[in-house]
């Protein structure tokens, strides 16, 4: 009830408290430990080594993982083994893959302006050429989906799973990743 916009006469709410009297006891049970598991300031239920697990975001099969540092790449923190698992812990990027912009996009029969269609663009680029030039890293699976747009567009390439670090005067012979965003001398392993 916004202040200032409630009804003053305590009658208007009787209705109301008469339900809420008729609830029975595991009602008004269920009714508390729904309104305790949207609570965000609860204590977590579940620990794995020194972190609190708040929610499942995903899973995946990781390979390598590689330290790096740039405003564009999801940072990666540490890994550990608990209970013959392998967990990882990541950046929480917020925000949605910028495969779902287009997709939402698309609905409203909306589309980006250049100048923001550049502005990731560009950020991409950056990400890309510091993989390639600088660790000689190759994603093997850039999708719309595994690059997160977040607030003022920032973008961060995520999901590294298929990453490969090229040797020096070496070709990658595996063709991995999502086919449809491949580049054909990739496919072609040149």
């Amino acid at each position: 009830i916004d202040i200032g916009h409630y009804v003053r006469d305590i009658s208007a709410y009787e209705e109301l408290v008469s339900k809420l009297n008729l609830l029975v006891e595991d009602e008004l049970k269920q009714i508390a430990e729904n309104i305790e598991s949207i609570n965000q300031n609860k204590a977590p239920s579940k620990y794995i080594g020194n972190y609190a697990i708040l929610d499942h975001l995903g899973s995946g099969a990781f390979g390598c993982v590689y330290k790096l540092y740039h405003p564009n790449i999801v940072r990666y923190y540490k890994t550990f083994l608990e209970n013959d698992r392998l967990y990882i812990v990541m950046e929480l990027i917020e925000g949605a893959p910028l495969g779902e912009h287009f997709s939402s996009l698309k609905e409203k029969h909306h589309h980006f302006t250049e100048e923001r269609l550049w502005k990731i663009f560009i950020q991409l680029c950056l990400a890309l050429r510091y993989l390639h030039k600088e660790k000689r890293i190759v994603h093997r699976d850039l999708t719309p989906n595994n690059i997160m747009l977040g607030d003022k567009d920032k973008v961060t390439v995520t999901d590294f799973g298929l990453a490969k670090q090229k040797q020096e005067n070496s070709k990658l012979t595996s063709v991995v990743g999502t086919i449809l965003y491949s580049c054909g001398f990739v496919r072609r392993c040149k």
